[in-house]
C-alpha cells in the first residue's frame, strides 16, 4: 500500500490490525514510483510463489513505466513470473479485477467508514483508514474469492 506521507507514525502498527507481511510505503505524493515497483514485484514473488500450481504465475499489469525498468523485467524473467500487459489507458475499461474484487471492496470500506461517521468521528485518520480497510479487505480478498 502506498500511502501520502514523509514519516510512518507508531499508532499504524501498536494495536493495529495490521499483518506482520504487510508493508507500507510512503511518498509526499500518495502515487508508486520505480523503486516501490521494484520492491513490489518482490513482494507479490515472495507471497503468491507458495500458492503456485506448477512453475509460472501470471500478474496482470497496466502500462504504467515502473514495470517497464530493466530491474522489474529481468526480476519477473528470473522469478517464473509471466506478464500480460494490459494496453496504455485501457484498464479503466478492461477492469479485471473490479467487479469481483475491487468494486465489492470499495463498498465494503465505504461502509466501514459510515460506521465511523455514525459515531461522530468526521475527520478519517491514517489509523483509522487502516483500520476500516483491514476489515473491509479481509471480507473480499479470500482464498474463495479471489
Amino acid at each position: 500500500m502506498v500511502v501520502v506521507g514523509k514519516t510512518y507514525l507508531a499508532s499504524w502498527y501498536c494495536n493495529s490490525p495490521f499483518l506482520p507481511e504487510w508493508i507500507v510505503d510512503l511518498l509526499e505524493t500518495g502515487w508508486t514510483n520505480n523503486c516501490i515497483g521494484v520492491d513490489w514485484i518482490k513482494y507479490f514473488d515472495k507471497y503468491s510463489r507458495p500458492y503456485t500450481i506448477g512453475g509460472k504465475r501470471l500478474l496482470v499489469l497496466d502500462g504504467y513505466k515502473s514495470h517497464h525498468l530493466a530491474e522489474f523485467e529481468n526480476y519477473y524473467k528470473e522469478n517464473n513470473i509471466v506478464t500480460l500487459y494490459m494496453p496504455s489507458y485501457s484498464s479503466y475499461l478492461l477492469q479485471p479485477l473490479d467487479v469481483g474484487c475491487f468494486s465489492v471492496l470499495k463498498q465494503l470500506y465505504s461502509k466501514e467508514i459510515e460506521k465511523l461517521i455514525r459515531n461522530h468521528i468526521h475527520y478519517i485518520t491514517k489509523p483509522d483508514f487502516f483500520l476500516a480497510f483491514y476489515v473491509a479487505f479481509w471480507a473480499i480478498f479470500r482464498l474463495e474469492n479471489v
